[in-house]
């Protein structure tokens, strides 16, 4: 199976489509694999260091922006058109999929027209513009969560690739600690909203009596001044780090996560069953962040706690609630491994087998 894979320029849309590329590779190790991508996009870096071909096209995004970008975006649009054609002519995939943002919309619609199968991969349960025009023309649209603005004949919910690392910790189980462990972290790049608070409350913790510790992933940009402050404070129980690498360790021993509800983070959380509390990001495109949450906390595995209500005073309630009562935690956790599709890049390459049958 030859796959053409498009999009990326965030971790969010790039991620799941490298895992979906580990899979195909992993299932069928003569297949073919190309990423389309954008020269501005993580992609470009990221793609490469994974073992993939990439292929560049001069795309940029049309939103947002400014009018000169706009018009530039524009302008763009042609020369990516032909190239992508280029790209997919010379090819000849089986499957064309769209793991989201503005460089998967010129890389599908010339497979599409060239007659080949094309799935969208939309992560959110709010999908992009570029996944929200793709899906009017694919075949089949995969989604990680329930989601809004497409045929529904045309969508299967099968959730979020991940890494297999966090497999291991889906398999430990959940038991509360005898000191709860709390992960905090807002993405890759820190969340500032985040920052502020934990700093707030950590001189409070002891005066609570709150016997609790926890793991506060910062971001390159905050860390200094955050770890810092700790110090200062002479606080040893909060773990001030700029970025953590494994991940699945940290997950295995939270007792509790307070994060963003980015659509990676959602599939992890639900992937290692664990409770969490959830502050959307409020500027995400079409607020997909808080659609998300709101996902989750139906469910029962997380608390929605909006960014203008996100406060130390309000954590510490929170935090006081989950202490005297040990048994939401577990129930919660319970609900968010309910929650986990573990085996979703399986399934969605099986997916993509089928509709190469089909069409």
């Amino acid at each position: 199976m030859d796959v053409l894979i498009a999009g990326g320029g965030t971790g969010g849309h790039l991620f799941p489509g490298i895992a979906l590329a580990q899979e195909v590779r992993r299932r069928d190790p003569n297949a073919r694999i190309v990423f389309v991508g954008s020269p501005r996009g993580i992609e470009k870096h990221a793609v490469p260091k994974a073992g993939f071909d990439l292929r560049l096209i001069p795309v940029s995004g049309l939103r947002s922006k400014g009018l000169k970008e706009r018009l530039l975006g524009l302008m763009r649009l042609p020369v990516a058109m032909v190239q992508a054609f280029w790209v997919v002519a010379r090819f000849r995939p089986d499957v064309a999929v769209s793991c989201g943002g503005y460089a998967a919309g010129p890389a599908v619609l010339a497979a599409r027209i060239l007659g080949v199968p094309c799935i969208v991969m939309e992560q959110n349960a709010v999908p992009g513009v570029t996944n929200r025009i793709l899906g009017k023309v694919a075949h089949r649209v995969i989604s990680a969560l329930p989601v809004k603005g497409f045929s529904p004949e045309k969508v299967r919910v099968l959730g979020n690739p991940v890494r297999s690392d966090l497999l291991r910790v889906r398999d430990t189980g959940y038991t509360l600690s005898e000191t709860p462990q709390i992960l905090l972290f807002g993405g890759s790049q820190g969340a500032r909203a985040l920052n502020e608070a934990m700093m707030e409350l950590a001189p409070v913790l002891d005066q609570e009596g709150l016997n609790v510790r926890i793991v506060h992933q910062t971001g390159r940009l905050d860390y200094e001044r955050v770890k810092e402050h700790y110090k200062t404070l002479g606080i040893e129980r909060i773990e001030a780090r700029q970025f953590i690498d494994d991940m699945a360790t940290e997950y295995e021993a939270a007792d509790l996560v307070i994060c963003r509800a980015g659509a990676t983070t959602i599939a992890e959380l639900t992937v290692v069953g664990r409770p969490s509390i959830l502050v959307p990001f409020p500027f995400a495109v079409d607020d997909h962040q808080t659609a998300n949450a709101l996902e989750l906390e139906n469910q029962g595995a997380a608390l929605h706690l909006p960014q203008t209500e996100l406060s130390a005073q309000k954590i510490l309630e929170l935090l006081k609630g989950f202490l005297a009562d040990s048994d939401k935690l577990k129930t919660m956790a319970q609900a968010s491994f309910d929650a986990g599709r573990p085996d979703a890049v399986s399934q969605i390459f099986d997916a993509l087998k089928e509709e190469i049958k089909h069409v």
